[in-house]
């Protein structure tokens, strides 16, 4: 898989959680609903650091640290 596509893999799995959220929503499941958020988000910032590195993401759940190491490599 090109970056493009590891991408659009994380984008995939993002837009999945977001919709899970709004089910959530609907459901009443607000502490849910946060938690879909951040996955989505999590998920979402792997898929543009794969996008700018050409790298595999970190296996981290720290979306900051996510976007420290992105600074770091210069993209």
């Amino acid at each position: 898989m090109n970056s493009r596509e590891k991408y659009e893999y994380w984008l995939e799995l993002a837009e999945y959680d977001i919709e899970s959220a709004k089910v959530m929503l609907n459901g009443g499941r607000y502490m849910y609903v946060a938690f879909m958020c951040q996955q989505s988000i999590e998920k979402l910032t792997k898929g543009i650091y794969t996008l700018f590195t050409d790298n595999d993401a970190p296996m981290v759940h720290n979306i900051w640290t996510i976007f420290k190491q992105l600074k770091r490599s210069g993209s």
